[in-house]
């Protein structure tokens, strides 16, 4: 395989102005290639109406503006470069270079020399990260003139899941439907599963026959069918439903042919409505894109463009199914990736804590955000909000670095300081007082549940910052594990459980557990606490000590069904991070001829359920997203680091081990996924 390019030393600013462009000597455009597989953009004249839109595009002299090109982390992809220069310049354009700021030289495909064309394959980089591509060209002294740049950005691929529902009768062009959906949402990474669902049979008025205006919300017959769909089926809480019916009573006006509120769960579409298939199936993305992914259309008025500005866009009403750069932000937003819909309000659970997230803003960055229904919001000359007061004087401040973003308390950075811990934690207090404060008082000894970018060195650091508050105190531990048991305050059970934990572990105490099973140990104690059968202390620890007994003859016994002597590697108790959380996996097996990963859980006992993060783990893992290691060492085969920390892996398989006497038999290890 021939390779794509070469890593050198990174671009100086003492060798290249990345601020101006030096078109007395050349210049580089770089443009989409026929065939090309992911998203192009660049810009529109018409953007300059638009102060959310315009930010988005670098400009580099007077009218030259940065295009950008989509490429999913892993994948890769083509572009043109086209050369303009004057005629008889003295150029050479086999001494241009194609080379980004961190120093990778891409090497051309090929060059036209009659166009002046460039073919480039280039590669995706780190998830939500961009590489910065230069055209230049040496100068005699030293250094390069600046010809031309694009930047390439890389984002996750996610899963798109979308229910096709016919109401009334069937609908035939299904297959037809699904290609294209498929076709439109791979050019910006999405993968769009799609499954066409029963025939519902359901009597449908004209949904818009006296309706006049553009609608913002479902209409009452819009509940009625939604109230009637959810009360007689399964409602997957993460797909999209498009309902296809015939006519909506005000036939072929865009307006109504097609609606999908914002953030909403369920669309329509009615077929009879469009003069051709095409003009169907750029309205069912283009729908979806609003009740899924939050885009709103380029004439929205607080984007400022006007209806046909944009032509071509998936937005717009003019059949067009692309979306620009400054759509692809919106997309890959980690909250639109990973909300739960927004819920109508008849008949559907409301969410938790819905006062919390009542009030709509758009912080810093352009985006939509929430907070507190009565917080109060302090914004900046562009409206956007850089702060707001909770009705309990908190005050929580926008933070934007490289591996951060949101709203914290107090000047801190940790998901506990974030505004989202903190609704969490207001939440768990008043429902899962006992639950909740074991669980921070395992956080704080030991650090094991890290969030936002933890270190395993940490787990240290925190560690010995909780022993330092209690290593002076004497007590009786079978009277605190009964406290503990009989605990129902958040703070009450969060400090005892402190104590406990310490008493176990520290200088001055018992040093019972090692630090790398604390967090097995909290696991058993926190199921110990909340079951209707209360455990005694000395049974507490005599069902940690069988447990880690299992643990370790279910290691023994993968090495068995996957022998090392085969190639198979074996690691314990590896750190693995994905959505703001770390969990702490019992088993990965790693097959170097394949490449695959294996995660095994262990659990030993009646209670066979996964904790809060080993949940968050699973559902990403079956979603196919890519896994960060955390671990400090990485992953080590024959004394060589093969994964460093902050590599991603895809976990192919995912193995469940649990036994209720500890005995391992044929039942024991069991594939729950795939």
């Amino acid at each position: 395989m021939k390779p794509l390019g070469k890593a050198g030393g990174a671009l100086r600013g003492d060798e290249v102005n990345f601020k101006r462009l030096d078109r007395e000597v050349a210049e580089v455009v770089f443009s989409d290639v026929d065939g090309s597989v992911y998203a192009f953009d660049g810009w529109e004249s018409c953007y300059d109406k638009s102060y959310l839109i315009r930010d988005k595009y670098e400009q580099l002299g007077q009218d030259y503006y940065v295009p950008s090109k989509l490429l999913p982390s892993g994948k890769s992809d083509k572009v043109l470069a086209i050369l303009k220069i004057q005629d008889g310049s003295s150029l050479d354009p086999e001494r241009v270079l194609f080379k980004t700021s961190s120093g990778t030289e891409y090497r051309p495909d090929s060059y036209d020399a009659k166009t002046r064309r460039w073919v480039l394959s280039l590669v995706g980089g780190q998830e939500n990260d961009g590489q910065e591509l230069y055209a230049l060209y040496p100068k005699p002294d030293g250094g390069y003139y600046n010809l031309g740049k694009l930047l390439v950005l890389s984002y996750p691929s996610y899963r798109l899941p979308v229910k096709i529902v016919p109401v009334g009768k069937d609908f035939l062009e299904y297959d037809l439907l699904e290609r294209r959906l498929r076709e439109i949402y791979a050019r910006v990474g999405i993968e769009c599963l799609v499954e066409k669902l029963p025939v519902f049979a359901y009597d449908s008025p004209l949904f818009f026959k006296d309706q006049s205006g553009l609608l913002s919300a479902y209409n009452s017959e819009m509940k009625s069918l939604n109230s009637a769909y959810a009360s007689s089926h399964v409602i997957e809480e993460d797909a999209s439903y498009l309902f296809i019916l015939s006519q909506s009573g005000r036939k072929r006006d865009r307006n109504f042919s097609g609606f999908m509120p914002l953030g909403k769960q369920y669309g329509y579409l009615f077929r009879d409505d469009f003069k051709n298939f095409d003009a169907f199936s750029v309205a069912a993305a283009h729908e979806l894109a609003h009740g899924r992914l939050s885009l709103r259309h380029p004439f929205d008025k607080s984007l400022g463009l006007s209806e046909g500005d944009v032509p071509d866009n998936l937005m717009d009403y003019r059949n067009g199914t692309h979306l620009a750069k400054w759509q692809w932000d919106v997309i890959h937003d980690p909250g639109v990736v990973v909300r739960l819909f927004e819920r109508d309000e008849d008949g559907a659970i409301q969410q938790n804590n819905s006062n919390y997230f009542a009030q709509k803003f758009l912080n810093p960055l352009g985006k939509l955000d929430r907070t507190h229904e009565d917080a109060f919001l302090i914004q900046d000359q562009n409206d956007y909000t850089i702060a707001f007061i909770l009705p309990d004087e908190s005050v929580f401040e926008w933070k934007h670095t490289k591996s951060i973003q949101g709203y914290f308390k107090n000047g801190g950075t940790s998901y506990k300081a974030s505004y989202t811990g903190y609704v969490e934690d207001k939440y768990n207090r008043e429902n899962e007082p006992l639950s909740w404060g074991i669980y921070l008082a395992a956080c704080d000894i030991g650090d094991f549940f890290i969030h936002l970018g933890g270190e395993p060195i940490e787990t240290t650091e925190g560690l010995f910052k909780g022993f330092w508050k209690i290593v002076s105190l004497d007590f009786d531990i079978e009277k605190t594990w009964n406290r503990i048991l009989a605990a129902d305050k958040t703070d009450a059970s969060y400090l005892i459980s402190m104590v406990c934990l310490s008493y176990l572990a520290g200088p001055k105490g018992k040093q019972l557990i090692l630090s790398e099973d604390y967090n097995k140990f909290a696991e058993i104690a926190e199921e110990c606490a909340i079951t209707s059968r209360k455990v005694s202390w000395s049974e507490l620890l005599e069902l940690f000590k069988r447990a880690k007994n299992f643990e370790s003859r279910v290691t023994e016994h993968l090495k068995i069904l996957y022998p090392i002597e085969e190639g198979y590697v074996h690691i314990r108790q590896l750190y693995l991070k994905v959505d703001g959380v770390t969990s702490i996996a019992d088993n990965i097996i790693f097959n170097p001829k394949t490449g695959q990963f294996i995660l095994n859980e262990t659990k030993y006992g009646t209670t066979n359920t996964l904790t809060k993060n080993q949940n968050i783990l699973n559902k990403a893992i079956r979603e196919g997203k890519k896994i960060e290691i955390r671990s400090q060492e990485g992953i080590i085969i024959n004394n060589n680091v093969i994964y460093r920390q902050g590599d991603r892996i895809l976990i192919n398989k995912i193995l469940r081990s649990n036994s209720v006497n500890g005995i391992i038999d044929n039942t024991t290890i069991k594939s729950i996924w795939p």
